[in-house]
């Protein structure tokens, strides 16, 4: 495990003016709101830094096999609960759409994604075989594994035992084998 650091900001973003929230200089309609965003220029911009996420870069430290007859999944950092899912081929991670009610597959609200940065749909995990990867879907946060932001739209590999981090909400990725019965 690499004990280096990223920087602690990520570059300037802009909010938008309506709701707050982190709206890339080249949205024209805020992804949360829904209203018409002005021009980069626009004095009503309101820039920030946002803090990058504090993950030291690491390499994978377990497995990338997911064998038969096993579970996924998720601690969330700083909290107690344990999310299992169902293997199934595709599973979108984010929030609750409050405006549409529509709900990704993986909720995580329960756990300040809005306030954490957490896209509605932010990441995608795809079960393949005996492998999971995991997709950014153009959030706009971004997705880290391990420490490394991930490129959008791009399959990388996931081990037992990575983290990710949606916006500033990190997640640590297992499999287990089923008890025997």
């Amino acid at each position: 495990m690499s004990g280096s650091q990223h920087d602690d900001t990520l570059p300037q973003q802009h909010t938008c003016p309506t709701c707050g929230v982190v709206v890339t200089p080249t949205m024209r309609v805020c992804k949360n709101c829904g209203e018409l965003l002005p021009a980069a220029t626009d004095p009503r911009y309101h820039t920030v830094e946002v803090p990058r996420p504090k993950i030291p870069l690491r390499s994978s430290v377990g497995t990338a096999h997911l064998k038969p007859h096993s579970k996924l999944t998720i601690q969330v950092d700083g909290s107690d609960d344990v999310i299992e899912l169902p293997l199934k081929a595709e599973m979108t991670l984010g929030r609750s759409d409050p405006r549409t009610g529509e709900t990704p597959d993986v909720p995580l609200d329960h756990f300040n994604a809005y306030q954490r940065g957490v896209s509605r749909l932010h990441a995608l995990l795809v079960v393949t075989g005996n492998t999971v990867q995991i997709m950014d879907q153009g959030s706009a946060n971004s997705t880290y594994l391990n420490g490394t932001m991930l490129t959008p739209n791009q399959p990388y590999a996931v081990h037992s035992g990575d983290e990710v981090c949606l916006g500033t909400l990190i997640l640590t990725i297992h499999f287990e084998p089923l008890p025997e019965e």
